[in-house]
């Protein structure tokens, strides 16, 4: 009969044993998770702003490193809801602007478009990322194309 529980004692003691080293395995050989929203370097980045038929001061806040055009003029449209931005997708082609204030898109043949440095980017609004000193414009105008 004591052999019988000190074999039972044995082969509860190696399979204890054999879980501990196998959880310990485990641990050892699990893939990295990286926390990336841990890792963001914040800074504060200046970007001037015109919007054709709006008077809005130089804004400074604190983002990132990876905003868009298009998140930037959602950012405005927070604090101010006279912009009235209202977008549209538009598949590949990515997110446009179609409204700003009482401006759409088509009336008198003219349509947003935005600049960046004087420079028309040939990429939808959610697709250009902002950086620091960068001066966006947004014009309502005859399309150029």
């Amino acid at each position: 009969m004591k052999k019988r529980y000190l074999v039972l004692f044995i082969a509860v003691l190696v399979l204890i044993i054999g879980l501990l080293g196998y959880g310990y395995w485990l641990d050892k050989n699990k893939p990295e998770v990286v926390d990336i929203q841990s890792q963001r370097v914040y800074e504060p980045v200046q970007i001037k702003l015109a919007i054709q038929d709006f008077t809005k001061p130089d804004i400074t806040f604190e983002f990132d490193n990876s905003i868009t055009v298009l998140e930037y003029l959602e950012f405005i449209n927070k604090s101010d809801q006279r912009l009235n931005l209202i977008t549209e997708e538009y598949g590949e082609m990515g997110i446009l602007v179609i409204q700003l204030g009482d401006n759409v898109n088509g009336q008198d043949n003219k349509y947003w478009q935005y600049y960046v440095n004087s420079e028309m980017p040939m990429v939808s609004a959610d697709n250009y990322m902002l950086k620091d000193g960068d001066f966006l414009e947004w014009k309502f105008q005859e399309s150029k194309f």
